[in-house]
């Protein structure tokens, strides 16, 4: 993934995300490489250690959300399912719009 969609869906600043990425990088969690495609972009992945980290804290996480989201029934679950979703292309939609407009005015 390039920097500026992991900074678009993490919610941070380009700033915050360049740090980040550099202490995930010392740890030997993430590798950043130029883009084949656009010398100007930078792609993020994750390395063998980062993805058994990934693996091994997103099992937990699920697992800590659990008992939240056993009490709601499965009606409500489909509703915010599809709501959420909807949220989901119509920010997508505005943030490609708007990517859109800056390259286009350049």
């Amino acid at each position: 993934m390039n920097c500026g969609d992991l900074g678009s869906r993490a919610l941070i600043t380009k700033g915050t995300l360049t740090g980040v990425l550099d202490r995930l990088e010392q740890k030997g969690l993430v590798i950043r490489e130029v883009s084949q495609d656009d010398r100007r972009s930078v792609i993020v992945g994750l390395t063998t250690e980062g993805h058994i980290l990934f693996n091994q804290l997103s099992g937990l996480h699920l697992d800590y959300l659990k008992p939240a989201f056993s009490t709601l029934d499965d009606a409500f679950i489909e509703t915010m399912t599809a709501q959420l979703a909807h949220l989901r292309t119509t920010l997508q939609q505005h943030t490609d719009r708007d990517q859109v407009n800056t390259t286009s005015s350049r």
